[in-house]
């Protein structure tokens, strides 16, 4: 008898206080609210995240701002390149003359750590005259005269400019150079001006001498 008082008070033991079983509605509604529950953690975690997530965005944000911002601050301007003094070149017929505004040009534009189209933009507007025409014919017949680069220009440059045959002539000019009825003084102001035109042939001393007459 004790045995089985002691087995039915067991089973009543599962059923809850009153010994009755959980109704199906009962199951349900706990389910239900646990599942409220876990949607609510799992959107209060989403929420968190989502938070963190704009923090980290707008932390990067200010910092690339900031990057650019001291970028754009290095970068040359024109004020910059014309506190330099740069030459005027209009056209000349004299090569040298042409290679000498350009060299000129090129390391001021170093100087101020120009990038490549700034080189174009900055150099271009120190064109005038025949020069200036040159460059607005070679833009026109560029495809993309936007991306001209200055590889481009200097080429472009040197081909109108200081055009090889005329270096060559120059060259043979000063290798045919003699003394003949010109005073020391002219023959060695004539012999330095063509001169730049033969740089490989007096490289040295001992060919510079060779050369003079």
């Amino acid at each position: 008898m004790d045995d089985h008082n002691s087995q039915t008070t067991r089973d009543n033991g599962d059923y809850g206080s009153n010994g009755e079983q959980p109704s199906l509605a009962a199951i349900m509604l706990a389910m239900d609210r646990g599942r409220r529950q876990t949607e609510e953690n799992q959107m209060r975690m989403m929420e968190t995240h989502a938070q963190m997530l704009e923090r980290i965005a707008t932390k990067l944000a200010e910092q690339k701002g900031s990057s650019e911002a001291k970028k754009e601050s290095r970068k040359p301007r024109w004020g910059d390149f014309q506190k330099t003094n740069p030459p005027i070149f209009s056209g000349s017929e004299e090569p040298l003359d042409a290679d000498d505004w350009l060299r000129d040009v090129e390391r001021r534009l170093q100087t101020i750590g120009c990038e490549d189209r700034e080189k174009v933009f900055f150099a271009s507007h120190q064109l005038q005259g025949s020069a200036a025409t040159w460059w607005i014919n070679f833009r026109e017949a560029s495809q993309n005269p936007e991306e001209i680069t200055w590889q481009e220009f200097v080429e472009g440059f040197k081909k109108e400019h200081i055009p090889s045959e005329i270096m060559l002539m120059k060259r043979r000019e000063f290798l045919d150079l003699k003394q003949g009825n010109q005073t020391l003084k002219e023959y060695l102001g004539k012999f330095n001006y063509l001169a730049r035109y033969a740089a490989d042939d007096v490289s040295t001393e001992t060919k510079k001498m060779e050369q003079f007459e």
